[in-house]
Order: C-alpha cells, then structure tokens, then sequence
C-alpha cells in the first residue's frame, strides 16, 4: 500500500520535468459545472447529481467551443462570460425584477396579483 506522501510524487516521478501542470485551469470548469447543476454559489443546498449535469454540460460545452474552432486559450473567457451570467441570474437583485416583471404580466392579462 502506497502511502499519501508517494501518491502525491508519482506524477513528478512519471512525467517529465516541467510538465508539472495537472489540472491546471480545471477551477473555472469546476465552478461552471456547479453553478450548470444549479446549485447557488451563494451557499445553501448542494445537489450531487446536479453537479454531475453540470459536468456533463460543460464539457459539451467546451466540445462544442473546440469544433467551432475557437482555440484553447479562448475557451476560458467564453466559459466565464457563462459564469457571469449564472451569478447575474441568482443574484437577489434579479430574482427581485423577475418577480416584478411576472405581477406585471398577470396584471396586464387582468389576473390578480
């Protein structure tokens, strides 16, 4: 059995030097697929398998970027234009205008509010 300390050098001990960078940049992707399973990034209740639609859509997304043909190093500014958006969309602000604009629609039907 392999203890933590050699698990934790068996990527230096297999790759060659300088090419120490796994998982580098995965943290927006990470985010992305949380905030896409429709958990807030404010706190409060975590869904699991939410989290797992979240990965699966974002990694479509990020296939889709790449037959687009848009290049590695752009990839993460589109994603992050989807982060913003999903903040924007929680934030109370928002949800506060959203309900407005809703009682203004049913009073426009002649629903009552």
């Amino acid at each position: 059995m392999l203890s933590a300390d050699c698990v934790q050098e068996l990527p230096a001990l297999l790759l060659p030097p300088g090419s120490n960078n796994i998982g580098l940049n995965f943290e927006l992707d990470a985010i992305l697929a949380v905030a896409l399973g429709g958990n807030s990034l404010g706190g409060g209740k975590f869904r699991l398998a939410g989290s797992i639609i979240g990965a699966y859509t974002i990694q479509a997304i990020t296939t889709t970027l790449y037959a687009l043909g848009i290049s590695t190093e752009q990839a993460p500014v589109y994603k992050a234009v989807i982060v913003i958006i999903i903040v924007a969309i929680q934030a109370p602000p928002f949800k506060a205008f959203m309900k407005k604009m809703s009682v203004r629609r049913q009073l426009a039907k002649g629903g009552a509010a």
